[in-house]
Formats: C-alpha cells, structure tokens, sequence
C-alpha cells in the first residue's frame, strides 16, 4: 500500500506516514466541512492582500502616467478600468485559497462526477470560481457603499475623513467571509470547493489546486 498523500510505500502493515497521513483520521479528513467566520476570513484574507498590494502599485502606476490630467474622459475610465482590474486579480490569485492547508483545514478542489479530489484548478475552472467571487464582490461593494453613505455623511460633517477605511475594513471583515462561505460547496459545471478538517502542514498537492 502507498500513502495516499505521497505516494511512499507504507511497509509491514503501517498505518502512518512521516507526511503525515494517518489512516485511522483520514476518513473523518476526507469528509466536507463548514467553515466558522475566522477560517472563512483567513482564507479571503490569502486572496485578499496580494490583491490589494497589485491594485496599489497599478493605482500607483496610473497616477505616475496620468499625473495632472483632470479631464472628464479620464474620469469616466477610471470606474470601468477599476472593476476590470478586479476580475483579473481576482483571477490570477484566487487558487491561492487552496493552494495549501491552514491550520486545521485545507480547501479541496473536487470533482463533481466522481467525487474524488481533482489534480489541479484548471484555467476554465479558475475562471468560474474567480467570476463567482468577482461579480458578487462588485455587487456587495456597492451595496456596503449605499448602506455607509448615512456615516459617512455624518462624519464629514464632523470633519472626519475615514470612508475609505470604513469600505476596506467592511470588505475585509464582512463580504470576504461571506463570498468565501458562499463559494464553498458551490457546484460549478464540474467541480466544487470542499472545506476538509486536517493538520496544518499536510501535503495537499495532490487533492488541491496548484
């Protein structure tokens, strides 16, 4: 018998493998779970950071080659480029949800016909899960904005100028989980995400996306 994680042969009737593979666990590892508010915002926040650190150095960018033009066409572009720039990033980073186990879960790309864990996250099934999160995510922004606009008037009456914190910690805090709650378990054409119960550190390469 090999280990099911690594492929090492488990010799004499082992039921332990030093990747960490136990056989008397793995049952209850391979069952889907749900994830509590804290796993779910660790697991955005893996998304989430790089995200924001490529839309600062593109905004960055921007202000560098645009500096000084205030023209009314530049503004009107900067909305549509902004929520494109979203959906690529969301794209380009999005399998870093499951590209390795936190601690104490991991998130398992699955395949719906069969039910067995898939090799990887192909470029088709990345686009479906990074058009699920990317859509919702535009739509729940707006609405977070509507539902603030009351504090933030107040408090620029006040002469207190933190909206665009207030947008960033309700996205952190409030629509990231819930996206990454409402992504996993979701059946997509052929594949969905499964949160599993694991130790941190199991290799997941096999059952993950890469």
């Amino acid at each position: 018998m090999n280990c099911p994680l690594c492929s090492s042969p488990l010799l004499f009737g082992a039921t332990n493998c030093p990747c960490g593979y136990n056989l008397a666990t793995s049952i209850d590892d391979e069952l889907p779970i749900e994830l509590s508010y804290w796993e779910s915002l660790r697991a955005f926040w893996r998304i989430y950071w790089p995200m924001q650190l490529a839309a600062g150095l593109f905004s960055f960018l921007l202000s560098m080659v645009f500096a000084g033009e205030q023209s009314p066409e530049l503004k009107l572009f900067i909305l549509p480029f902004q929520i494109a720039l979203t959906g690529a990033l969301v794209f380009l980073f999005v399998p870093r949800i499951c590209r390795r186990p936190y601690r104490g879960f991991q998130l398992v790309v699955v395949d719906v016909a069969t039910g067995s864990p898939a090799n990887r996250l192909t470029l088709k099934r990345r686009a479906q899960a990074a058009i699920f999160l990317w859509w919702r995510q535009i739509l729940a922004s707006l609405f977070a904005s509507l539902l603030a606009m009351p504090l933030n008037t107040m408090l620029s009456l006040m002469g207190v100028q933190i909206s665009q914190w207030i947008a960033v910690f309700a996205g952190v805090l409030i629509v990231g989980p819930i996206l990454l709650k409402m992504l996993i378990g979701h059946d997509f054409e052929d594949f969905r995400l499964e949160a599993r119960r694991g130790s941190a550190g199991a290799p997941v390469a096999r059952a993950t996306a890469a």
